[in-house]
């Protein structure tokens, strides 16, 4: 019986180019996008009460914990997309925090759609605008979800007084999804 010896080498090429191909699809094709610097700021008012409510920690530890927690979506980083997220919300007489409504802003591309979406034709260009309205949509429902499962997640409060009883505060968080590209730099 005869072996064939020059097996393995040809395997291990292919292998090796498959990883080769991957890796150019990855980081050279739109992913870097993935890769890009980006932040989260927030911004917390509250109601003016006789005592406010009060986060363990205080106040700057309730933002330092959104910061952490919430994460920016793979797709709004994949399109470059900043935009501001503000949640109404009130603290209750037991220190959760109870109906919050969130509301994306304006979404502002940092990157041309055209060179993700492949359209640069005139004649698509309608198709392409109903097709970035729908990514907008998903984009800012993403990015209102993770404020929102955020928000939720923290800790209870200690409540507000008025007139020396527990009370319920309303408040207002601001949370600023900023995008900066490496490329820019």
């Amino acid at each position: 019986m005869v072996r064939n010896r020059n097996v393995t080498p040809v395997l291990s090429a292919k292998y090796l180019f498959m990883v080769c191909v991957l890796c150019f699809l990855l980081f050279g094709c739109g992913f870097s996008g993935l890769f890009a610097q980006t932040s989260i700021k927030a911004e917390l008012q509250l109601e003016k009460v006789d005592l406010p409510p009060a986060y363990k920690g205080g106040e700057q530890q309730f933002i330092e914990f959104l910061q952490k927690e919430i994460h920016y979506p793979a797709d709004a980083r994949a399109y470059g997309v900043e935009t501001l997220v503000t949640v109404h919300f009130a603290i209750d007489e037991s220190g959760k925090i109870q109906n919050p409504e969130a509301k994306v802003g304006r979404l502002h591309l940092r990157k041309q759609h055209t060179e993700l979406d492949g359209y640069t034709g005139a004649t698509q260009k309608q198709e392409s605008e109903r097709w970035w309205a729908q990514i907008r949509k998903e984009i800012g429902s993403q990015m209102e979800h993770e404020v929102l499962r955020s928000l939720l997640k923290s800790r209870k409060w200690k409540p507000g007084k008025k007139e020396g009883k527990k009370t319920e505060v309303k408040g207002v968080l601001k949370v600023y999804f900023l995008y900066a590209d490496d490329k820019v730099k």
